[in-house]
């Protein structure tokens, strides 16, 4: 609806916020007669307020990459021996999720690390080696908290805590984190324009050795670790005054030891 103070020849948008903006500020009261009002405005204030009636871009709650405004927003330089599984990157003019990583110090020259990544529009895998001093490009992504409810095959089925809605993942999105899932789990799910990248799980979670191997005569805690097996079938090592039926917490990025239990 047009400003009914506003004159003709005035654009509608412009009108509205200069008069009614300046008639506030200066308090000069409304009269029948529009040009006294519109030729304040236009006189002393067109030029701050008319950048108010420029239109700015919708906000999309799917997409990061239409939330920036900047590609500084949308991407940072990273140094290759921060990459973790679970992170986008683009290489050679396309994107990557990362599945897996290791740093590998080999007997000469410099430590590398190496990547297992997948092509997010392909799917194809492929690995990948940087120095450890390199850079590379890390994508933003939209994180998202969902609950786990079950596996399928080759898929997580998750459910959105707020609307119960479910959505399937390829397993895979998880790397080497997979087997530290559990019932109602909440899993922070990262997305790139809306689509699925990759998965991270609680840091920690708590399991039950179910088997540990006997402790060596003059074994300390503080001398040498021991190998067990933990009921999620991943193997670790653990303190010598740890045995077969306990329960350990360990991190899910790399299954390794962090204290037993307290309950």
């Amino acid at each position: 609806m047009r400003h009914k103070h506003a004159p003709d020849n005035i654009p509608r948008s412009v009108s509205c916020i200069l008069v009614h903006r300046n008639s506030m500020k200066a308090r000069l009261p409304l009269t029948n007669d529009p040009m006294p009002q519109a030729r304040h405005c236009l006189t002393h204030k067109a030029v701050r307020y008319a950048p108010a009636c420029l239109p700015f871009p919708r906000r999309d709650c799917t997409s990061p990459f239409l939330n920036s405004h900047s590609s500084q927003e949308r991407s940072m330089k990273q140094q290759a021996n921060l990459i973790r599984a679970g992170q986008v990157i683009e290489h050679d003019g396309r994107r990557w999720t990362v599945l897996k990583q290791q740093i590998i110090t080999p007997g000469k020259g410099g430590a590398f690390i190496q990547v297992e990544m997948r092509d997010l529009k392909t799917g194809n895998k492929t690995n990948e080696r940087w120095r450890t001093a390199d850079t590379v490009e890390r994508l933003m992504t939209e994180d998202r908290e969902y609950l786990y409810s079950y596996t399928d095959g080759d898929l997580l089925i998750l459910m959105d805590p707020e609307n119960f809605e479910q959505l399937s993942v390829p397993v895979d999105l998880m790397g080497d984190q997979a087997p530290f899932i559990q019932d109602n789990m909440t899993l922070n799910l990262h997305l790139v324009e809306g689509d699925p990248v990759g998965i991270d799980l609680p840091p920690q979670v708590t399991l039950e050795v179910v088997e540990a191997d006997p402790v060596v005569k003059g074994q300390t805690a503080s001398s040498s670790y021991k190998p067990a097996k933990l009921s999620n079938g991943v193997k670790t090592m653990v303190p010598p005054f740890i045995e077969a039926g306990e329960r350990i917490v360990v991190r899910t990025e790399d299954g390794s030891y962090v204290e037993r239990a307290k309950n």
